[in-house]
């Protein structure tokens, strides 16, 4: 009697989450991908977007904001399964550099935006000598 050996590997269907997206600061700290997909992913999958990534963190200081696919590669004849974050990043609110100005109280009202170097967001503001108060003049949030 001849006896024969068979190998069966049964692989259970990955979960690579749902899909998420996320909107960031430029100057936000860097987040773990893995934590923006929704359900209950599978671990042990690999990330690929507009921008390499290691360990599975998006830096929005160094990285291109896009989609980022999350990919659990199996066997074949099974599919690989995978799901997107979509990261949107957004650059802070530029106020323009410090700049300096003496007025007197006859001097005649003063455009404090002409004082940046850089053009600053534009918000409707200056300052009248004869109705402001002495001292340093800020933009309001």
């Amino acid at each position: 009697m001849e006896r024969t050996q068979r190998d069966h590997r049964l692989v259970t269907t990955p979960d690579a989450g749902t899909p998420g997206s996320i909107t960031l600061c430029a100057s936000d700290a860097a987040i773990d991908l893995f934590g923006e997909l929704g359900g209950t992913p599978d671990a042990g999958g690999a990330w690929t977007g507009p921008s390499a990534v290691t360990g599975g963190s998006f830096d929005p200081a160094t990285m291109s904001a896009g989609d980022y696919t999350y990919t659990i590669s199996v066997p074949l004849p099974c599919v690989n399964v995978s799901s997107t974050v979509t990261v949107a990043v957004q650059s802070p609110p530029d106020a323009g550099s410090d700049g300096a100005l003496t007025l007197c109280i006859s001097s005649p009202a003063s455009n404090l935006f002409r004082l940046w170097a850089e053009a600053p967001m534009q918000v409707e503001h200056g300052a009248d000598p004869a109705r402001s108060p002495a001292g340093p003049s800020t933009q309001p949030p």
